[in-house]
């Protein structure tokens, strides 16, 4: 019976902390149990996946990317980092057929749709209002291409994930009126908007300005600070526009009109000037985490990164990535050796060709001790053996495929996972063919918990079973030894925490060190023709699988 989770009191245990050896349920009730183990596990893992590599420049540029993506987890702090923010979640917007509803505010306005535009007001509403819009539009182009040559902001980068029913038309930044900041149309939009109200056709003209605004966001053509911007431009200019023309109405001179003039374009001025300082901090702001990036980059690219090294934002974010999975995501799938490293065969070495060999090929230096048979030949292995290697290279294979090539995190639940499927490890069971032995190791599988990791996952290990066989005997041995030296760390584990399953432990790393042995010196038993024969079971999977009872 499994013990009762230690942190909950409620569910079943399935785990065991490696450090303190209290037993929990769930990722939850391990991070809830005590805050040293997970920092020290967060920690370790870090500085062991670090290490374990020699970081290319293509590597570094990639940890960049992935450095760069941890921050952007974290929350804006200041203005533009809130405006690409809010930018973002507007983009990642899937409005479906109600596209329909928004796309004519991203195209009433733009230079081909204006004309249109401003017709249609003036059928409508007669000549006086559209005098002021006219007006109002005029001023408000001037200052607005003003402000694009100052700001010059670069265009929102469209996700390549973001797709739309349709498309709008997206001035370059190298053109005149490419620049971002402010939002022509979005300005035009206002304009129109704001004039109409003003000369009494309804308060609800305001609003046109903002659903422009939303609509060039939408389709991807600005930021949101952006359309804010031109929004605010457009109702200021028709405020201004609507003042010369009432005072026209009521008789003015030009040196009125000339001070009017001066005064809003000095208002814009300051406005200016107060935009462009916030732009110039927000730049400075970027050029310090882009040195901050690099600096990191620097020191993981040594292996001296530590979780000391980040600041109280960047670990916190560097945990929420850890537990959503994107960290994970960025560094990529785990690899197995049998994949990447050239198979050598070792027996066919000389003593003066062995010097340098590293992985299986390092064994021809320190081969297993023949354990399998007696020195005058009176005692032989049982040719059933064989199909215990396969039972123990499946078990193996299997568990580190698991758990994404790195157990030594947790080995007791490593080594339960394999002596799960590895009966023939620990307890006396002999198989009579390969085809019995892959049926009853896809039986164990589907017993698993949470019923395993599927069929297409069981009959992938079983192409690397196939895989390693055909690689020689080194890849066959260094296989074995290395389930030998997780079961052995399972066993350390077990015993100095007192637990349970410590001598099944021990039987099985005697056990994995004579079918080490047997591997090593009987390799005409694990040849070919073996792995030619499991390779065919692989590809006959589906078929074997529907036999199991």
């Amino acid at each position: 019976m499994r013990p009762v989770c230690s942190v909950c009191i409620r569910a079943e245990a399935r785990y065991t902390c490696p450090r303190c050896q209290a037993a929990y349920c769930s990722l939850d009730c391990y991070q809830a149990h005590g805050s040293k183990c997970t920092e020290s596990f967060y920690k370790s893992q870090v500085e062991e996946e670090l290490r374990s590599h020699k970081v290319s420049d293509e590597e570094k540029r990639h940890l960049e990317k992935v450095m760069a993506s941890l921050a952007r987890l974290d929350a804006a702090s200041d203005d533009e980092d809130e405006d690409v923010y809010l930018t973002r979640q507007a983009q990642s917007l899937s409005l479906g057929w109600l596209e329909v509803l928004v796309y004519p505010g991203s195209l009433a306005f733009s230079w081909e749709g204006v004309g249109i535009s401003l017709t249609l007001a003036g059928l409508c509403y007669g000549f006086q209002p559209l005098r002021m819009v006219l007006f109002a539009l005029c001023y408000g182009q001037v200052l607005n291409r003003i402000l694009k040559l100052v700001f010059q902001r670069e265009r929102p980068v469209p996700p390549d994930d973001v797709k739309r029913m349709f498309r709008t038309i997206i001035i370059t930044d190298t053109h005149a009126d490419g620049a971002s900041f402010p939002s022509g149309d979005t300005m035009a939009g206002s304009v129109t908007g704001a004039s109409l109200a003003l000369a009494g056709c309804g308060s609800g003209w305001w609003l046109l300005g903002l659903y422009v605004g939303f609509g060039r966001v939408y389709f991807l053509a600005h930021h949101w600070l952006d359309v804010i911007a031109g929004y605010a431009e457009g109702c200021a200019v028709s405020l201004l526009a609507a003042k010369v023309i009432r005072m026209h109405q009521d008789g003015f001179d030009t040196r009125q009109l000339m001070g009017l003039l001066a005064a809003g374009l000095g208002h814009f001025l300051l406005l200016l000037v107060g935009l462009g300082l916030l732009f110039a901090e927000a730049e400075d702001e970027g050029d310090a985490s882009e040195k901050r990036l690099e600096m990191l980059a620097e020191l993981a690219a040594s292996g001296e990164l530590r979780l000391e090294d980040l600041t109280e934002e960047e670990a916190e974010s560097f945990r929420v990535a850890l537990k959503s999975g994107d960290l994970g995501r960025a560094l990529g799938a785990w690899k197995p050796w049998w994949q990447k490293v050239a198979a050598v065969d070792l027996l066919s070495l000389d003593e003066d060709d062995v010097s340098g060999l590293e992985g299986d090929e390092s064994l021809h230096q320190d081969p297993p001790r023949h354990l399998c048979c007696s020195p005058d030949g009176s005692r032989q292995a049982h040719p059933s053996v064989v199909f215990t290697v396969l039972e123990a290279l499946f078990a193996y294979v299997h568990t580190l495929r698991a758990f994404n090539g790195d157990w030594r995190w947790d080995p007791l639940q490593a080594a339960a996972h394999m002596f799960h499927l590895g009966k023939g490890i620990w307890a006396h069971q002999v198989h009579e063919s390969a085809t019995s032995t892959l049926q009853a190791l896809w039986q164990l599988a589907s017993k698993l918990p949470s019923g395993g990791f599927g069929a297409n996952f069981d009959r992938h290990c079983v192409g690397d079973v196939a895989t390693i066989l055909s690689r020689g005997v080194g890849s066959c041995a260094r296989a074995l030894r290395e389930a030998t030296d997780l079961a052995t760390a399972a066993a350390d584990a077990a015993e100095e925490g007192k637990v349970r399953g410590a001598a099944r432990l021990r039987r099985g790393v005697k056990k994995l060190d004579f079918l080490t042995s047997f591997a090593w010196h009987h390799p005409e038993a694990l040849g070919a023709d073996l792995a030619a024969q499991v390779q065919a079971l692989e590809e006959a999977g589906t078929k074997l699988q529907l036999l199991l009872p």
